[in-house]
């Protein structure tokens, strides 16, 4: 296990991918789990389905043991979630790993979420293999598989742009978006977005 860090060590295109993402992920968080949660929800919009990964405040809430049960007046909750990111540059996703990765994360209680990240436009006959997966484990509680291309987090974050306060947070995420026209996106996708040159200043090295 390995720390997110500002300073990948990895020499695999695909991990320095994920540390910056994961990195861009945390700052959201520290900015505001509510941030964090939309942006999460935002993401998995077509999923349709209820994903709380933040703190609930309730009151009388009942609940029941051996002794009998009780209604205690105020609960702060936080259920555990888990969220699993593969990301794939080049190569496609084998069915074998993805599977793996699956199971694992089944071992954990609360929410569950397994996102394959990756250029899947186009890619027919592998998003086919990877629905498939998707409807094996439909009926699993707690659990989301999806597939997020590069594209739909670019936008995601762009829809909580106007809500993070911190200029250092704006700042890491333009050069966060630097890793996008740097072979990651294919290149018709990035003529569709707009380019400010001061960004990209070749600090991202992929």
């Amino acid at each position: 296990m390995t720390e997110v860090s500002f300073f990948p060590q990895y020499e695999q295109k695909e991990n320095k991918v994920t540390n910056y993402t994961l990195l861009v992920l945390r700052q959201i968080y520290n900015e505001s789990p509510n941030l964090f949660q939309s942006f999460i929800i935002d993401l998995l919009a077509d999923e349709g389905r209820n994903i709380n990964i933040g703190v609930n405040f309730l009151q009388q809430v009942g609940y029941s043991c051996e002794r009998g049960n009780s209604i205690i007046d105020g609960v702060i909750q936080q259920l555990p979630f888990q969220i699993f990111i593969e990301t794939k540059t080049t190569d496609w996703f084998y069915n074998d790993q993805l599977e793996r990765h699956i199971e694992n994360l089944l071992n954990f209680n609360g929410q569950k979420i397994f996102i394959a990240l990756a250029n899947f436009d186009g890619l027919k006959e592998e998003s086919k293999a990877f629905d498939a997966i998707k409807e094996k484990y439909k009926d699993e509680k707690d659990l989301i598989i999806t597939k997020v291309e590069f594209e739909q987090l670019k936008y995601a974050l762009e829809n909580i742009s106007d809500r993070i306060k911190s200029e250092t947070l704006h700042n890491i995420i333009k050069e966060y978006e630097t890793i996008f026209y740097k072979g990651i996106m294919p290149s018709e996708k990035v003529l569709d977005f707009p380019v400010d040159c001061n960004t990209l200043t070749g600090s991202v090295n992929l």
